[in-house]
């Protein structure tokens, strides 16, 4: 619910300070993989790991991470980058790291 209100205050914040082509669907992408690296990491600390867990982090893995870079480098080449768009690019690109550090994380902690 938090990562929901977050992405629509951010929304109208763009909309308030007249963003041009306002980056919502990048941002929503981030949003939703940040949401889920998440959703795994809180799941797995504690102990809970479904075949579902499974299909989604598959599905973020082969759909999430290239999209994401694409996404990233896309909007990094446009000339005019707002500090929204930076930050779907920063966010966007930086997510494998997140992910690799995350998952290196778990592995040194034994986690399942």
């Amino acid at each position: 619910m938090l990562g929901i209100w977050l992405f629509a205050s951010l929304c109208e914040q763009m909309s308030a300070k007249g963003v041009p082509s306002r980056p919502v669907a990048p941002l929503f992408v981030v949003f939703a993989a940040y949401g889920m690296v998440l959703l795994f990491a809180v799941s797995s600390a504690f102990g809970v790991w479904s075949a579902m867990h499974s299909v989604a982090l598959v599905g973020l893995l082969f759909v999430g991470v290239p999209w994401l870079l694409v996404q990233g480098l896309t909007l990094y080449r446009r000339r005019t980058l707002s500090p929204y768009h930076l930050t779907a690019v920063v966010l966007s690109l930086g997510f494998p790291l997140v992910l690799a550090a995350l998952a290196g994380l778990a592995f040194a902690l034994d986690l399942p």
